[in-house]
């Protein structure tokens, strides 16, 4: 959309209900380094989120599933945007990372959400290589 944090686009996600919990709903895959520390950073602002289980952005290792990072929850009342980064390092055999955005689990079965939800600025900063 053109509601950004900066540059002319954002991705914004429509909550209209059922959304899988736990479940990546979108998904990017990286190639990176093996053994080496990254940071990655992205910008959220949310409007009228209204759910048990709200999303957060998670970074795992694409052959293990092995989960290396997660954000904090994204905002859910009607906020401006706000800054998030998180490091993470790679294991030595790592080859590629899969960033997704995932609704956190729910406390109760039933767990709709509504609302809406915009990420911008997504960078992954290579931080430094760990020595073997």
């Amino acid at each position: 959309t053109r509601d950004t944090h900066t540059g002319n686009r954002s991705l914004r996600i429509d909550w209209t209900g059922e959304a899988p919990q736990a479940f990546p709903l979108i998904t990017q895959t990286v190639l990176v380094e093996p053994a080496t520390r990254y940071r990655l950073s992205f910008a959220a602002r949310a409007r009228d989120v209204v759910t048990g289980g709200p999303p957060l952005v998670i970074v795992v290792d694409a052959t293990s599933n092995q989960e290396l990072t997660k954000s904090k929850p994204l905002p859910q009342d009607t906020t401006p945007w706000q800054d998030y980064s998180s490091d993470f390092t790679t294991s030595r055999s790592a080859s590629a990372i899969i960033i997704s955005v995932q609704r956190q689990t729910c406390t109760s079965g039933q767990c709709p959400i509504f609302g809406h939800t915009w990420l911008d600025d997504i960078s992954l900063q290579k931080l430094s290589a760990n020595s073997p």
